[in-house]
């Protein structure tokens, strides 16, 4: 598998990640809304979002700040960001582990990033230079998945299939431990009202989360198998179950974590 300099393992240009993009958008854009504004969210504000992916909070971003806001997106590949016709937008292809930045200087009400960190090996060198672009008062809210419910599963299919993926992804940099530890690695900075929560939703085979996961998984099936993790039977046994309604499980958590710059 080819390794960035960022160490994100998965690949932008596979078939299925628009589908898996949208999937992920519909589970968890309500919950990442919903946390925004209640940070305080509102017209005007200056916003940088890292990792736009799909572009659906960065479109709803643009809308919630309006005309006298500013919405800048970064991402490694900006192809589905770039379709984006919102006159408050910038656009950015930018690798957020370089020391510097296109929008160096600028500072920013809000920066939020969801399921970018966790891929970042150097995560926490990353973060400080996050925190450095906050305006005073300005607040960051990061959400990163976690997968300790994997290790409590009861059905070995599903168990061995998502622990395959997180270990191959693992070799890339990429932490799902990290997250766990929210909201200690914003302790210590320059922030303060600091907080976290965490959205475990229940897994039911079939449903958009269930059909999030068989996809990630699939999407590394080919460096999961030729690494000697899984077969390729297990990783259809695990689809099987992820298809099927009669299996419930718990899905992989993704945790939130916020703070505010401190105005002094």
């Amino acid at each position: 598998m080819e390794e960035r300099e960022s160490g994100y393992g998965l690949d932008s240009g596979w078939e299925h990640e628009r589908r898996r993009l949208e999937l992920l958008e519909e589970v968890f854009d309500a919950s990442s809304r919903a946390r925004l504004v209640a940070l305080g969210l509102e017209p005007g504000a200056r916003c940088l979002e890292l990792g736009g992916g799909g572009g659906s909070i960065t479109r709803w971003l643009c809308r919630e700040v309006g005309e006298t806001g500013h919405v800048t997106v970064v991402d490694l590949d900006t192809r589905w960001l770039d379709q984006l016709d919102e006159p408050n937008l910038t656009v950015v292809c930018h690798d957020v582990t370089a020391e510097t930045a296109p929008f160096a200087g600028e500072v920013f009400d809000f920066i939020h990033a969801r399921a970018v960190l966790e891929h970042i090996r150097d995560r926490e060198a990353v973060l400080e230079r996050i925190c450095g672009w906050l305006a005073p008062g300005g607040w960051v809210y990061l959400e990163d998945c976690a997968s300790f419910s994997v290790d409590a599963t009861p059905s070995r299919a599903y168990g061995d299939a998502m622990s395959a993926w997180i270990d191959i992804l693992g070799q890339t940099g990429t932490d799902y431990e990290w997250g766990r530890t929210f909201p200690l690695p914003l302790m210590g900075r320059v922030l303060e009202a600091v907080g976290a929560e965490a959205n475990v939703p229940v897994l039911r085979g079939g449903s958009a989360i269930a059909e999030f996961w068989s996809l990630t998984i699939e999407s590394l099936r080919k460096q999961t198998v030729d690494s000697g993790l899984i077969t390729d039977q297990q990783i259809d046994d695990a689809r099987a179950l992820l298809a099927d309604p009669e299996f419930w499980d718990l899905s992989p958590a993704f945790v939130g974590a916020w703070g505010r710059r401190a105005t002094e």
